[in-house]
C-alpha cells in the first residue's frame, strides 16, 4: 500500500512514517504544505493519504482534502490536534475515512489506518445497486451513473443510455452507493467525478461534465443527420441556485 503523509512537523511526519512502514506499507512521500502536495499529486497517486488539518493556516489540510475529494478517489485520514465541532463539521464535507488525534501512539494509527483500508476495500468491491420497479428488480452498475437529480420525493438517476426514477432521497441513495466517486454539488444534484473534466470555483461553482447522453440531444441533432457520420460537440448550460454547470457532449451518429 502506497501512503502519502502531509504534515508540516518533521518530527511528527517521521514518527508516522516509521509507524506506517512497520505495518509493511510504503511511504512514497512526505509533504509539508499545499504547494508541495499539489505538485506531488500531478506525478504520483497514493493509495491512501494521511493529512494534517492545521499547517501554515488553520484549515490548509481541509482545503487540500476538498481538492482531493473533488478530483481523486483515494481515502483521506486526517491528523489533528483539534476535535472541536467546527473543525469536525468542516472536515466531514470531504468524506474522510478516519481521524488520528494528536498525540497518538502506534495502536491509534494501526486501528484508524486498517479501518480506513477495510472501508475503502468495501467501496471498491461494490459494483452495482438494485432498483425496484413494480414487481421487478433491476441491476444498475454504479460506474454507469452520470449524475443524480432530486425531484421532491423521488430521485432521477441518469446514465449514458437510460434514466431511472427511484422513490427515495439523495442522502439515502448516496449511503446506498457507498462510493467516493460521487460529489454533491448542489442540494438537488450529485455528479459522478469520473465524468468531470474540470472544476472551477469563482463565486459560483462551475462544473464541466463530459458524457454521452442520447436522450437529451437526439431530437436537437436529428435534422442535421443525413446519410453520413457526424462528429458533433455541443455545449449546454444550466443555471441552478448558486451553481452553474456546463455539460459537454461528444457524439458520433451514423445514419
Amino acid at each position: 500500500m502506497n501512503v502519502l503523509i502531509v504534515e508540516d512537523s518533521v518530527i511528527t511526519a517521521e514518527h508516522l512514517k516509521a509507524i506506517i512502514e512497520s505495518f509493511g506499507h510504503k511511504v512514497i512521500g512526505l509533504a509539508r504544505d499545499k504547494t508541495t502536495i499539489l505538485e506531488f499529486l500531478k506525478k504520483t497517486i497514493p493509495d491512501i493519504i494521511l493529512l494534517d488539518i492545521e499547517m501554515e493556516n488553520i484549515y490548509d489540510g481541509i482545503e487540500i482534502g476538498e481538492f482531493i475529494f473533488q478530483n481523486y478517489n483515494f481515502p483521506i485520514i486526517y491528523i489533528t490536534a483539534h476535535s472541536d465541532t467546527k473543525t469536525v463539521k468542516k472536515a466531514l464535507k470531504t468524506k474522510p475515512s478516519g481521524y488520528i488525534l494528536k498525540p497518538f501512539n502506534e495502536m491509534d494509527v494501526f486501528t484508524t489506518f486498517n479501518i480506513a483500508l477495510e472501508k475503502a476495500k468495501k467501496i471498491k468491491d461494490k459494483k452495482y445497486v438494485l432498483l425496484k420497479k413494480g414487481k421487478t428488480t433491476e441491476k444498475l452498475m454504479i460506474e454507469d451513473i452520470l449524475y443524480i437529480r432530486s425531484d421532491n420525493n423521488y430521485i432521477n438517476i441518469f446514465t449514458n443510455y437510460k434514466r431511472y426514477s427511484e422513490r427515495t432521497n439523495i442522502d439515502a441513495f448516496l449511503e446506498l452507493l457507498s462510493s467516493n466517486n460521487f460529489l454533491r454539488v448542489h442540494r438537488s444534484y450529485v455528479i459522478n467525478k469520473d465524468f468531470v473534466s474540470k472544476f472551477e470555483k469563482k463565486g459560483s461553482l462551475l462544473v464541466v461534465l463530459k458524457f454521452l447522453f442520447l436522450e437529451q440531444i437526439v431530437m436537437k441533432l436529428k435534422s442535421y443527420i443525413r446519410n453520413r457520420i457526424y462528429l458533433k460537440r455541443t455545449l449546454f448550460g444550466f443555471n441552478f441556485p448558486k451553481i452553474k454547470a456546463i455539460f459537454t457532449f461528444i457524439f458520433i451518429f451514423n445514419n
